[in-house]
């Protein structure tokens, strides 16, 4: 199944749909399972993917369309029907946002490991891509740091 920048975003979830379960963790962290998108209108498209336990893991996350217009990927058939994907719409994909040590480069996008999540269910998973030269996993996204000075005033 192809996947692209054009799926449905995040503002289409119901209300009370930020609860995202993970049955395989994230890649590293196989214990989290279970995580909240947390957002505030006025900062999107930047988001927090968090554990709802005090001082859990959270990271910052991103609907890729909200950055890049060509970003696409195919989902195997397997994992699609792990996560009871049928047809694009019924995804909502997320990219972790790196902030780096790097003066050329302070703010990435993970577009080698997406979070892809079946909106109706809330069931996803992290999936990694073959093609790094494609779907690197350091993206630079210099409008993102110009943003992210926005959303802190």
């Amino acid at each position: 199944m192809k996947l692209d920048a054009d799926n449905q975003r995040l503002k289409d979830l119901p209300t009370d749909a930020h609860i995202v379960r993970l049955p395989k963790g994230l890649v590293g962290l196989p214990e989290l399972k279970e995580l909240e998108i947390v957002f505030k209108e006025d900062q999107l498209p930047f988001m927090w993917l968090r554990e709802q336990s005090e001082d859990g893991f959270s990271f910052a996350v991103v609907e890729p369309a909200a950055l890049l217009d060509s970003y696409s990927f195919d989902v195997k058939d397997e994992d699609a029907s792990q996560i009871g994907i049928e047809t694009g719409e019924d995804v909502l994909v997320l990219n972790v946002i790196t902030l780096r040590d790097d003066e050329e480069y302070p703010v990435t996008v993970n577009l080698a490991a997406p979070i892809v999540v079946n909106r109706k269910t809330r069931i996803g998973m992290q999936i990694i891509l073959d093609d790094f030269e494609k779907h690197p996993t350091h993206h630079p996204v210099s409008q993102i740091e110009e943003q992210c000075v926005s959303c802190a005033n």
